[in-house]
C-alpha cells in the first residue's frame, strides 16, 4: 500500500534489505517477506511489518522462517533458553521440527512460531537471531522470511 511506503520506512530507519513476494492472482493470500540485516535489524523490521499487517490485532500468530544453520543456536540452551527468551520478549516462541526449503535460494530453513503482540514478535525474533550470532558468531548476517497469521487464520497483507 502507498506505492510501498512502509517498505522503504523499514529499509529505511531499520536498515534491512526488504523482499515481498508478489501476491499473484489472491491479493488476500499470505505472501513471503524476505528481511536481510543484523539481528536486531531484523527484529525491528519484523516488528514493523507486522504492527503494519496486523493493526487491529492485539495477539497473532506470527510463522517465521530462518536458515537451519541458526536454530540450533537458538536451541542450544534447550527449553530453557527458549523460555528465556519468551520472557525477555513477552511473546511464545517454539521452533518446530520440520524443515522447509527456500523456494528463492534452496537453503533449508526451520519454521518459528511466535505468539504475542505483532510488536513484540518482531522483538523475539531479534532477541532469538542475536542469541544465535553470540553461539555461532561466524555466520553472517541473518536473513529469514516472515509469514504472518493472525489468530483467526486471516493472512498478513504487507
Amino acid at each position: 500500500g502507498k506505492q510501498g511506503a512502509n517498505m522503504r520506512y523499514i529499509r529505511d530507519v531499520c536498515q534491512c534489505k526488504v523482499n515481498v513476494q508478489t501476491a499473484g492472482p489472491d491479493k488476500n493470500a499470505t505472501r513471503r517477506v524476505d528481511l536481510v540485516g543484523t539481528a536486531l535489524n531484523v527484529g525491528e523490521a519484523a516488528s514493523q511489518v507486522l504492527a503494519h499487517a496486523f493493526q487491529f490485532q492485539t495477539s497473532v500468530e506470527a510463522i517465521v522462517l530462518i536458515p537451519e544453520k541458526y536454530t540450533a543456536a537458538i536451541q542450544s540452551g534447550g527449553p530453557e533458553g527458549l523460555r528465556q527468551i519468551s520472557e525477555m520478549s513477552g511473546v511464545n516462541i517454539q521452533v518446530e521440527n520440520h524443515i522447509v526449503v527456500n523456494p528463492l535460494s534452496g537453503e533449508q530453513e526451520r519454521v518459528l512460531t511466535i505468539l504475542g503482540e505483532p510488536a513484540r514478535c518482531g522483538n523475539g525474533l531479534g532477541i532469538a537471531l542475536g542469541a544465535a550470532m553470540r553461539a555461532a558468531p561466524t555466520i553472517a548476517s541473518p536473513a529469514g522470511g516472515l509469514l504472518g497469521v493472525s489468530q483467526d487464520g486471516t493472512p498478513a497483507v504487507t
